[in-house]
């Protein structure tokens, strides 16, 4: 893990039971698809985290980025001080049970302990 500063860390401990149950829930919605290989990048320790400003309430939110070998964003999770969060991680791989789809992207976001994740699909064209 890198962080920006210590607030980083010391946010990424407050909110870890959270980030880890938002990523378990994006490789929940992607068993079965055999997808072992695309999953390792997306953890914890294999992420960079800062502090940021939330524009609708002044808050401060944990901003996490993971990047691939060549430095690209793969992903992002954002969680708020109140602690609802959205996580996204690009896949960009052929749907192995869905013909003529391809997945983009998984995607977790809730609050409370409510947790949704869903893949998104797009057409191939």
């Amino acid at each position: 893990m890198v962080y920006a500063d210590a607030a980083a860390e010391a946010r990424l401990y407050e909110m870890r039971a959270i980030v880890d149950a938002a990523l378990e829930a994006m490789r929940s919605s992607l068993t079965g698809l055999d997808l072992g290989d695309e999953l390792e990048s997306m953890c914890v320790d294999t992420a960079s985290f800062s502090l940021s400003q939330d524009p609708a309430d002044g808050g401060e939110s944990l901003t996490g980025i993971w990047k691939d070998r060549h430095g690209h964003q793969t992903g992002s999770i954002i969680v708020h001080a109140d602690t609802s969060f959205y996580v996204e991680f690009g896949l960009a791989v052929p749907h192995p049970h869905r013909s003529g789809w391809f997945i983009d992207a998984v995607t977790a976001w809730g609050r409370d302990g409510i947790i949704k994740a869903e893949l998104r699909l797009l057409p191939v064209l």
